[in-house]
């Protein structure tokens, strides 16, 4: 599933602009507290390069902020632009216009509401901005993937799929279980030699499970682990980078053994996948483009 200030002081303009469908706002209409967030996502590029995804900057994408009737589209620091909502969903995700992709999320008030069940809580303040923040590098992320790799993506087969065909069969649910168990194991292991022995034991499960899933259904795990899985691991970083290791491992890393249901068993599978192959020294992010699984690229790294 990000941090630091520095306010763009944005002029009055006299007068209502409209230029190509949008209005020029200044401040007005788009709460400081979004905009503050915003540049602090911005001033974590420097953290995000240390990663080493190629071309993979914030400021390429504009970033869309839903407050229920408008959006309002901050592009690199520059004006806010003020316009009728695109989709018009209280939403985080990333979705093509005018032939480029933009980020969007809901203002943060109601960030607090989806998420934490109060716009007010001051005892949570830090924790909300944190997983505020990380969430619009994680929609970043998407923007980058559909950027430059959407062609590789589509190779992987379907991107929806009755998720039932996986957590209605008890035995695949009881393998992935297993996996789990020494995924968080080797997350948390500091010996490589340790881990390279986890990795080859929830391979060999792997191996397994896949027996007793159709082909359809495999390309599908792999989409959604190189589609979420590293959008997550992106997060992640974000979150340990400025939050520190107690909220990222409270997070990310404590619960990391339980099965859960639906698609969002794949971010965790990913995200975990790729933290190891970080343990495991492999400089995989230069080349990660989606045209290989996560899983591939981990059995890869015990050779």
């Amino acid at each position: 599933m990000t941090r630091k200030t520095i306010i763009t002081i944005l002029k009055v303009v006299s007068g209502m602009l409209l230029v190509a469908g949008y209005l020029l706002t200044g401040t007005y209409g788009l709460s400081p507290i979004n905009q503050r967030l915003y540049q602090e996502a911005l001033a974590l590029q420097p953290v995000v390069d240390d990663l080493n995804f190629s071309e993979f900057r914030l400021s390429d994408y504009p970033v869309a902020i839903y407050d229920g009737k408008h959006d309002y589209v901050l592009d690199n620091g520059k004006d806010i632009a003020k316009r009728q909502p695109v989709l018009g969903a209280l939403a985080a995700t990333t979705y093509e216009v005018n032939g480029h992709y933009e980020v969007f999320i809901p203002e943060f008030k109601t960030y607090q509401m989806m998420e934490y069940g109060t716009a007010d809580s001051e005892s949570k303040k830090d924790v909300m901005e944190s997983h505020f923040i990380s969430m619009i590098w994680h929609e970043a992320f998407h923007a980058w993937q559909m950027t430059h790799y959407f062609p590789a993506l589509k190779e992987w087969g379907t991107e929806e799929l009755d998720i039932q065909e996986i957590d209605g069969n008890p035995a695949v649910k009881e393998l992935y279980t297993h996996q789990y168990k020494l995924l968080k194991q080797a997350v948390l292991e500091e010996d490589t030699d340790i881990i390279k022995q986890l990795v080859r034991k929830f391979l060999n499960i792997e191996a397994q499970r896949q027996q007793l899933l159709p082909e359809e259904v495999i390309g599908f795990e792999n989409r959604t682990e190189l589609l979420e899985g590293s959008a997550y691991y992106v997060e992640s970083q974000v979150i340990l980078a400025t939050a520190g290791k107690e909220r990222y491992h409270d997070y990310y890393i404590s619960d990391m053994a339980e099965y859960r249901e639906g698609r969002i068993k794949y971010y965790v599978s990913g995200m975990a996948k790729l933290t190891l192959l970080d343990k495991l020294g492999v400089a995989w992010k230069n080349e990660f483009n989606m045209s290989r699984s996560i899983t591939d690229l981990l059995a890869e790294s015990l050779e």
